[in-house]
C-alpha cells in the first residue's frame, strides 16, 4: 500500500513539471492525504492522552466515592467537569506527537522526497496543517481562559453542595480538605466511632484557619475527634494534646526570644482543644478563586482592582501572558515537529511519542521556571513565560525553512 501510494506521489510530481493545473491537482491531492492522516492521529492520540489523564484522576475520585459514601452521578459530573482542563493539556501533546508521526512517516517512505523532486514544495505542502494548528490555537486558548476556569468553578459549588448533603464525603484520608469555609484541615487515618453516628476518630490531624486566602493559625494533633453536627451545620473537631499555634505578627508578644529570633509562629495554646468549622453553604457565594483559576475577564477586573488600590498586578500579568502563551503551544509544536519528524525519518510509533513527551517535558519545564519568578518583578516573568513557546516557534521556522531549501 505505501509503494502504491510512492509511486501515486511520483506520478503526481511528474505532472507539476509537465503542465501547472496538473501541478495545482497534485498539490491539493497530497495536501488531502496529510490532512486526513493528521486529522485520524490527532483524534486518535488527544482520545488516548485524554483517557489516561481521567484514569489517572480517577483512581482519587473512587476513593471519593468508595470512602466517602458518595453517588456514581456525582464521580460522573466530577469527571465532565475536569475534561475540559484535562482537554486543554492533550490537545497540545496530541498535535505534536500526530505531527510527528504523520511527517515521519511521510519522509521515511520516500513520498517527501518524490514530491520535493516533482517540484512541489514542502511549505506548500504543510500549510493547511500551520491553518489547524492555528485553528486549535484558538480552541486552546478558549478553553484556558473560559472553559476550564468556569468548569472550576462550578466544581466548587458542587463540592459545596455535596458538603451541604454529605458532610463524611469530605473527610478522606491523606488530603487536604480546602472545602470548609477559611479552613484547610488534613486527616492522616479516620475511623468510625463505635456507637455513634456522625462521629469519627482521627489519626494525625492538621487545622489551619485563614483570613482572606492568608494562613493565620495552625492546629496539630496526633488523635483527635470530629463530630458533625448537621442540625446545626457545622463539624467540630476535639484535638486531643494539641498544639496551637499563630502567626507572630497577628499579637503582641513579650517573649523576647521569639523577637530576637524572628519566629514566624508562637504557640500560645495547648492541651485539649474544640475546633467548630461551618459546613460550606451553597446559597453564600462562593469565595473569589485564585489567580490561577480565573476567566479571563476575571483576571482583567482583578488587575483593574488591584491598580485602583496600589496592590502589585504582576501576579495577574503573568497568570494572563501564561495562559495566551500556553495556547499558541499548537502552533509552535506543529512548526517544530514538521522539520524534526522529516530529520529522524522514523515510521516507529514509540519514537514519535517519545520525541513529542520530550519536547512537552522541555517546554513545561521551561513554562514552570517563568512561573517561579512571580514575585520577581527584576526578571520579568510576565516575559519569561513567553520564552518556551518563542523558541519552540522560533527553532521551527528555522528548522522548516531548512528542511524546505535541502533538495
Amino acid at each position: 500500500m505505501r509503494k502504491r501510494l510512492v509511486r501515486g506521489v511520483t506520478e503526481l510530481a511528474d505532472l507539476n513539471r509537465v503542465c501547472r493545473p496538473c501541478g495545482a491537482r497534485a498539490m491539493r491531492t497530497l495536501r488531502r492525504y496529510l490532512m486526513g492522516e493528521l486529522l485520524r492521529s490527532i483524534a486518535l492520540t488527544v482520545a488516548v492522552y485524554t483517557g489516561v489523564l481521567v484514569l489517572a484522576d480517577s483512581f482519587r475520585l473512587l476513593g471519593l466515592l468508595v470512602l466517602g459514601g458518595g453517588r456514581f452521578m456525582d464521580f460522573l459530573q466530577v469527571i465532565l467537569l475536569m475534561f475540559p482542563y484535562l482537554l486543554s493539556l492533550a490537545l497540545p501533546v496530541g498535535l505534536l506527537t500526530s505531527v510527528l508521526l504523520v511527517f515521519g512517516r511521510f519522509s521515511a517512505d520516500q513520498e517527501l522526497t518524490a514530491a520535493k523532486s516533482g517540484g512541489i514544495s514542502l511549505i506548500g505542502l504543510v500549510l493547511p496543517v500551520l491553518i489547524l494548528s492555528l485553528v486549535m490555537t484558538g480552541l486552546e486558548a478558549v478553553i484556558n481562559l473560559q472553559i476550564a476556569p468556569w468548569s472550576h468553578h462550578q466544581m466548587k459549588l458542587m463540592a459545596a453542595r455535596t458538603a451541604t448533603k454529605s458532610p463524611t464525603m469530605l473527610l478522606l484520608e491523606k488530603s487536604f480538605l480546602t472545602e470548609l469555609p477559611d479552613h484547610v484541615i488534613y486527616i492522616e487515618r479516620k475511623r468510625a466511632a463505635v456507637g455513634q453516628t456522625n462521629v469519627f476518630e482521627l489519626d494525625g490531624l492538621l487545622v489551619n484557619r485563614l483570613e482572606s486566602g492568608i494562613l493565620k493559625q495552625r492546629t496539630r494533633a496526633a488523635k483527635g475527634r470530629v463530630t458533625i453536627d448537621v442540625s446545626a451545620k457545622e463539624m467540630v473537631f476535639t484535638l486531643f494534646d494539641a498544639q496551637l499555634f499563630v502567626r507572630s505578627d497577628t499579637v503582641k508578644t513579650t517573649n523576647s526570644i521569639a523577637k530576637q529570633e524572628g519566629d514566624d509562629w508562637l504557640p500560645i495554646a495547648g492541651g485539649e482543644l474544640n475546633i467548630s468549622v461551618p459546613l460550606p453553604n451553597v446559597s453564600q457565594t462562593i469565595p473569589k478563586p485564585a489567580i490561577d483559576k480565573m476567566t479571563l475577564g476575571e483576571l482583567r477586573r482583578e488587575r483593574t482592582l488591584r491598580e485602583a488600590n496600589g496592590v502589585d498586578t504582576l501576579p495577574v500579568r503573568v497568570q494572563i501572558n501564561s495562559k495566551v502563551s500556553f495556547s499558541f503551544s499548537c502552533l509552535a509544536f506543529a512548526l517544530i515537529g514538521i522539520p524534526l519528524a522529516i530529520r529522524a525519518q522514523r515510521r516507529e510509533t514509540t519514537i514519535g511519542i517519545a520525541v513529542a513527551l520530550g519536547v512537552m517535558a522541555a517546554y513545561y519545564g521551561l513554562m514552570l521556571l517563568g512561573l517561579s519568578f512571580s514575585g520577581k518583578p527584576a526578571a520579568h516573568p510576565e516575559w519569561l513565560v513567553w520564552v518556551p513557546t518563542l523558541f519552540c516557534q522560533g527553532v521551527g521556522v528555522i528548522l522548516l525553512w531548512r528542511a524546505n531549501r535541502q533538495d
